[in-house]
């Protein structure tokens, strides 16, 4: 009888992982909860926004990127109904990444038919098991990254 036992060799995350998206790059500086720094974003296809981050802080926990699509800017107090939304949860769990990796993630936003126009977004990470956002010192936890046109092939 074998008992069971864990090889640690470190994670693999296929795909362009060695890429860094051409697009964007912010210079904000603002880190998620003091753990994950947004580095840069690509908008195409007037429906995917693409985001790339950084780890600068161990994190563990079942944590998930949502970005909304908001009427107009938002500011504390304001009624919050997002138009669009779309959550993401990382490839590979942020507990198998150390300080200074790179992770990327999509969402591409399902646009009923006939709908444009340049809106706002805004993300932030979020913990899927206690609902709880990683904090940024924007209102309600969530960062404006720009209007974006949606609807349009803007690539």
């Amino acid at each position: 009888e074998l008992e069971a036992f864990t090889i640690p060799i470190g994670v693999y995350v296929g795909g362009d992982t060695g890429q860094v998206i051409k697009s964007r790059f912010t210079e904000d500086g603002t880190v998620f909860g003091g753990a994950v720094r947004l580095n840069a974003y690509r908008f195409a296809d007037g429906n995917q926004l693409r985001l790339e981050w950084e780890i600068v802080q161990p994190l563990t926990g079942d944590w998930r990127v949502f970005a909304f699509v908001l009427e107009a800017p938002y500011a504390d107090g304001d009624d919050f109904a997002p138009i669009l939304q779309k959550d993401t949860a990382p490839r590979v769990s942020l507990g198998f990444l150390e300080v200074g990796d790179i992770l990327r993630t999509n969402h591409t936003f399902d646009l009923s038919d006939g709908f444009a126009g340049t809106y706002p977004v805004y993300i932030g990470w979020y913990n899927a098991d206690t609902q709880e956002r990683l904090s940024v010192p924007y209102p309600a936890n969530m960062m404006p990254i720009a209007d974006l046109e949606f609807g349009a092939n803007i690539d």
